[in-house]
């Protein structure tokens, strides 16, 4: 289960094929919700999942106390309240599971006499149950912090930095694979000169996120020192190799002429940028090694502009997916872009 609400269901849905009769499942989510599956077997209406008020599963507590995860008799009142559906044959039991962080989980249920081997799969379901819930609460904070942190470092630029449009997307590649070390900065030198870079720090994790963090920062101070695209990238490689030896990341920095007419670029392994004119788009002729290979690099390549142009920088991502040529996308790519429209649009 990528979700609590999928992990409701399943635990739900466990429970009705144990025992082969209506079955409940309570579980608090990360934002404090108390979320409801309630499913059917012998029912064509399919399973029901919505969120009730956290009293239903409060008072399952206080009636379960004593029974540690063993099933407790409930009132056909108890049981209307925790499913509002029509009586059933059997009685209403509920299980109640702790927690290590503290948080109950409830299984509920409508069946008749309960063999000691169904007792036995149902106490293992609501443990098994307990600890996918634990983790994913662990996993969904983490995934909550990294991306706060991530999204609070990439601001969106203003429309027009030094009189060159600017527009960004940062768009998750997957639901539940938000986070990780995707990056781009925009710089206004003293000089007139536009820098523009984007990069990626291989994996999707908190660490990730803050490596990239220290590398944008890095990339700043380095910037704003006067350095060009090529030192800037050589740099920020001693820098990994010096305080992350085991990380690596990708990057293209370039910086646009005052006058707009000519661009300095230099590529550590990552997307080569994608000039598009008039009449014509083609990807710039760089290479070179992602960062913390250490391998020797290249001088900075010059590209004559056009007097009309549009750039576009991307993260992998954007193009790359299972079963699908990473030459074949680029292709498709470039033949989509073009100098119109602008580019927030």
């Amino acid at each position: 289960a990528a979700d609590f609400e999928a992990l409701v269901l399943a635990i739900a849905t466990g429970a009705a094929t144990i025992v082969s009769s209506p079955a409940v499942a309570l579980v608090i989510s990360p934002d404090g919700h108390l979320r409801r599956a309630m499913v059917d077997p012998h029912s064509s209406d399919g399973p029901v999942l919505d969120t009730v008020p956290m009293r239903l599963l409060k008072d399952l507590t206080v009636s379960a106390a004593d029974a540690h995860g063993s099933p407790v008799r409930l009132s056909p009142a108890e049981w209307r309240s925790v499913a509002p559906q029509p009586e059933e044959q059997g009685e209403a039991l509920a299980a109640v599971f702790g927690s290590r962080g503290g948080q109950p989980l409830g299984i509920v249920l409508r069946t008749g006499a309960m063999a000691e081997e169904s007792r036995d799969l149902l106490a293992q379901l609501g443990h098994a149950a307990v600890l996918a819930t634990d983790s994913l609460r662990l996993y969904t904070e983490e995934h909550t912090l990294a991306l706060t942190l991530q999204r609070s470092f990439l601001t969106e630029p203003p429309g027009t930095i030094a009189d060159v449009e600017l527009g960004v997307r940062y768009v998750p590649a997957a639901r539940n694979a938000e986070i990780g070390g995707d990056f781009y900065e925009f710089i206004e030198l003293e000089d007139g000169r536009l820098l523009v870079a984007i990069g990626d720090v291989a994996g999707h994790s908190i660490h990730a996120a803050t490596v990239m963090v220290e590398l944008r920062h890095s990339l700043r101070a380095y910037a704003i020192e006067g350095y060009g695209p090529a030192e800037i990238l050589a740099r920020l490689e001693r820098t990994m190799q010096r305080f992350h030896p085991r990380e690596f990341a990708t990057m293209c920095v370039l910086t646009i002429d005052e006058d707009r007419s000519r661009l300095r670029v230099a590529n550590g392994g990552h997307l080569p940028p994608l000039l598009a004119q008039p009449d014509r788009a083609a990807y710039l002729d760089v290479a070179g090694p992602m960062l913390g290979l250490g391998r020797d690099r290249a001088p900075d390549t010059v590209v004559e502009l056009p007097e009309t142009w549009t750039i576009v920088m991307i993260t992998d991502g954007l193009i790359e997916a299972p079963g699908v040529d990473l030459d074949s996308a680029m292709e498709e790519l470039r033949a989509m872009a073009s100098v119109e429209p602008a580019p927030n649009e």
